[in-house]
């Protein structure tokens, strides 16, 4: 196991370092600007390198890009109906970035934040202090997002914060997978969730506080199926894609999630401590700059973005991604890969 790191580029004065950290399953590469994974290079079934992510190449393309690609969220992830939430009976309004609700934090969210990268031992650590009332929200939280390669294949996110009033804290990574590479769309990959239950959504992407069953619907995927299947189906409910949360279920040893593809033969299983997982094809992908040129399209990868249940203030029969003042939070996701 190793960790190199490198300057990426400059911000003003300041410097935004690239962390690779190796072993002999795994090359995974982190920018300190977003806590960004820019790459995940394993082998696929033929032996030969493949990055299952997007990334970019460039700092300037990262400030520019505004599809969060492989960038920690928060302190909010996903969306916030009407961009406000109240917290001990005091109301704290909060940017409306997508019409009238708020996503992923608004502009000045962590993907956009430069962290302080350190190392110790075989672990990445980057570290970020979020003054009272950032984004909207109370309390000055102190984050630290820790990065490190399993045993088992894995790459290990663990989330660590506390604040010194109650606030929110709901934190997830938005990396778009690919296990086939950029060239192709995920249309022929298979999941698995194992979730028997989701949360449908009215106008705006938002849960409507419903938790309806998966059973006989398109958005079942408690045994592996393919992605495309219910996409491309005729008068399919879910023609232009997901863009999910569902309900996973408790206390499970089990993976939240898992993906293979065919072509390269990578399987991804995501392990986490978080109550829900937002499935999203890449439904707004098509037209988006990537590096060297490239122009990416519709379903070119996916997300799967543990979390809170989207929307949850509105709904107090979801779980609330309340941080309790000086209680300090530790979530965990863990992207573990092989070869099938």
């Amino acid at each position: 196991m190793s960790i190199q790191k490198t300057l990426f580029g400059r911000i003003g004065e300041q410097d935004v370092h690239r962390f690779t950290i190796a072993s002999e399953l795994l090359e995974v590469s982190v920018i300190e600007y977003g806590a960004c994974i820019q790459s995940i290079y394993l082998k696929d079934k033929s032996g030969n390198p493949r990055n299952v992510v997007i990334g970019l190449d460039t700092l300037e393309e990262y400030i520019a890009n505004q599809a969060f690609f492989g960038a920690a969220i928060g302190r909010h992830a996903n969306r916030i109906e009407g961009a406000k939430v109240c917290i001990n009976n005091v109301k704290y309004n909060l940017e409306k970035n997508e019409g009238q609700n708020n996503l992923h934090s608004g502009s000045t969210g962590f993907h956009g934040r430069i962290f302080t990268g350190e190392i110790f031992g075989d672990k990445l650590e980057l570290s970020l202090v979020s003054p009272h009332m950032d984004q909207g929200f109370p309390g000055e939280m102190k984050l630290k997002i820790i990065y490190s390669l399993t045993a088992q294949g894995g790459l290990s996110i663990e989330y660590q914060a506390v604040s010194d009033r109650d606030t929110i804290c709901n934190l997830t990574n938005h990396s778009y997978f690919n296990l086939e590479g950029i060239n192709k769309t995920i249309l022929d990959h298979k999941i698995m969730i194992s979730a028997d239950f989701y949360t449908p959504v009215k106008a705006g992407c938002l849960p409507t506080g419903e938790i309806f069953s998966v059973k006989g619907t398109p958005f079942d995927f408690t045994v592996p199926s393919l992605i495309g299947e219910p996409i491309e189906a005729a008068d399919s409910l879910v023609a232009d894609g997901f863009d999910h949360n569902y309900v996973l279920r408790e206390q499970s040893i089990e993976p939240a999630a898992a993906v293979y593809a065919p072509d390269s033969g990578i399987c991804m299983q995501v392990y986490t401590t978080l109550p829900g997982i937002q499935f999203y094809t890449g439904n707004f992908l098509g037209g988006v700059a990537l590096s060297g040129g490239k122009t990416a399209v519709k379903h070119n990868a996916l997300c799967l973005e543990t979390q809170y249940f989207p929307n949850a203030f509105q709904y107090s029969h979801f779980p609330q991604p309340i941080l309790k003042a000086g209680e300090p939070m530790t979530e965990s996701t863990e992207y573990r890969f092989s070869l099938q």
